[in-house]
């Protein structure tokens, strides 16, 4: 499911600027998804950014002053996108 999963986010446009459409990388969110340390999120977690937006991210600082900035509601995207196209038995 994982992968299957990121291929669809992969294929979604960048959230910042709509670019990257079929090449979008998936960021997971790191500030939800309760991860332990030194794990990534849940793919459910997953946001499709271009390569651009993606390095201005892991530059910025605190990641969710990022999503601000961009006034972009990237928890509801993520919730979403998983109800249209998560796995039920995958379900966080």
């Amino acid at each position: 499911m994982t992968e299957k999963y990121l291929k669809l986010v992969r294929q979604e446009s960048c959230l910042v600027c709509g670019g990257a459409q079929g090449g979008s990388d998936p960021h997971h969110l790191k500030f939800v998804g309760g991860r332990g340390m030194g794990m990534k999120a849940h793919d459910k977690w997953a946001a499709p950014l271009c390569r651009i937006h993606h390095d201005k991210l892991h530059g910025f600082g605190r990641e969710l002053d990022f999503w601000i900035k961009y006034k972009i509601d990237v928890v509801g995207w993520c919730e979403d996108f998983w109800k249209g196209n998560g796995d039920d038995a995958d379900r966080v």
